[in-house]
């Protein structure tokens, strides 16, 4: 093939790409409190972050280290913390494509923004490895 034809090809993938990504963003993704149940959603910007939903209890795990390259052993002690709370007793509620979890002193909001994305109020996205139907 010449250099002329492999470029074109290349615009016409791109192009359906950008189509495809395009079309999906302006879908709203219906949530269901059953995608809430025996799942793992973790943190797109931090794999220490997590909210697991299992034998109904959310499970919420947060790693906040701030750790640099060159940092000194006594500047890695105090970098951050790693916390984990388990709320036993929650609500889900659903409204269009969000859901409302609240008990024990939690009281979140998440927004479905894809077929395996939830995003939090502070724009954090967490996805799990199964579409959510």
């Amino acid at each position: 093939m010449s250099k002329k034809i492999k470029y074109i090809w290349a615009l016409v993938i791109l192009t359906l790409l950008t189509l495809l990504v395009a079309c999906e963003e302006g879908i709203e993704f219906p949530a269901k409190e059953e995608h809430l149940k025996n799942v793992i959603f973790q943190s797109e910007n931090n794999m220490d972050n997590s909210l697991s939903f299992f034998d109904d209890k959310l499970t919420i795990r947060v790693n906040s280290q701030k750790i640099k390259p060159f940092m000194d052993e006594n500047d890695l002690v105090n970098a951050g913390t790693k916390s984990e709370w388990i709320i036993e007793k929650y609500k889900v509620k659903t409204s269009g494509d969000e859901y409302h979890i609240t008990g024990e002193g939690v009281d979140i909001k998440l927004k479905r923004i894809g077929k395996r994305i939830i995003q939090d109020t502070e724009g954090e996205r967490y996805s799990t490895d199964k579409d959510l139907n």
